[in-house]
């Protein structure tokens, strides 16, 4: 795949959500998005990038948007990594 620039619109995806929900491109129509991709839970630079984000979701939030961070670990990483760092 091809790079994506900033504000380029992101390719059609499926990903399954921590919670179990599967999340699509489709899903997300309509909405603001803030995708941020990491290569692993549990991580000391992806913990970080995470407490980043955390630290301003609230001022996302105001603006609208909706924050999703996404890697290759299963659910059952990503909920223990989020109960882990709050």
């Amino acid at each position: 795949m091809a790079n994506l620039e900033v504000g380029a619109q992101a390719p059609a995806f499926t990903a399954l959500a921590d919670n179990g929900q599967t999340v699509t491109k489709d899903s997300l129509k309509g909405q603001k998005v803030i995708l941020y991709f990491y290569p692993k839970d549990k991580t000391p630079g992806c913990t970080l990038e995470a407490q980043n984000f955390q630290r301003h979701i609230g001022d996302f939030q105001k603006l609208g948007y909706a924050v999703y961070g996404i890697s290759r670990d299963d659910s059952n990483s990503h909920q223990d990594f989020k109960a882990k760092e709050q």
